[in-house]
Formats: C-alpha cells, structure tokens, sequence
C-alpha cells in the first residue's frame, strides 16, 4: 500500500484503520473534555454528541475498509465520506 507512490506503508490496513480512528475518537473527545470544561460552555446537546459519535465511527468503518482495503465499491465510499461530513457538522453545532 502507498500513498501516491511517495510514501510505502508496510503494515495492515486494519492497523491503519485502527490509528486513523483513534487519532479521529482523541481529536473530537478532547474538545468535548478539555475545550468545554475550560470554557464553561457545555455542548448544544447530548444526543447530537451521541449521534455525532456514532456517526463518526459508521464513516471511519466504511471509508476505511474501501480505500484500505483496495475495493471499488463506490456507494459504501461516498457513504462514509458523507457521514464524516455529517459528523464534522455536527461537531460545529456543538460548538
């Protein structure tokens, strides 16, 4: 696997998916921890923070498991692209 031929990465793509979504889960949970906390402002809602999460995961899964994995099945891709969208929107609401 490569990233446009410049960069080999020489481990499994679920090791990859694995980091890419802890990195995505450490990013989103420190600011509802650390950034609402200090401000003193808590988030618009609990259930579009639940919804946010679990949306974030379902567009990890499936752009993960497509372009990690070599697959050409277009609607899964675009799926989880729009559901990271979804969740980075999300994200702002709460903000």
């Amino acid at each position: 696997m490569s990233l446009s031929n410049l960069l080999q990465i020489s481990k499994d793509p679920i090791f990859i998916l694995l980091l890419y979504g802890f990195v995505a889960q450490l990013i989103f949970g420190v600011y509802y921890i650390f950034v609402l906390g200090v401000s003193r402002h808590s988030g618009a809602s609990y259930k579009t923070i639940i919804a946010e999460y679990i949306i974030l995961n379902a567009g990890i899964i499936a752009f993960g498991s497509v372009a990690l994995t070599g697959q050409r099945n277009a609607t899964v891709l675009l799926f989880g692209l729009f559901a990271l969208l979804i969740a980075v929107m999300l994200h702002s609401v709460n903000m």
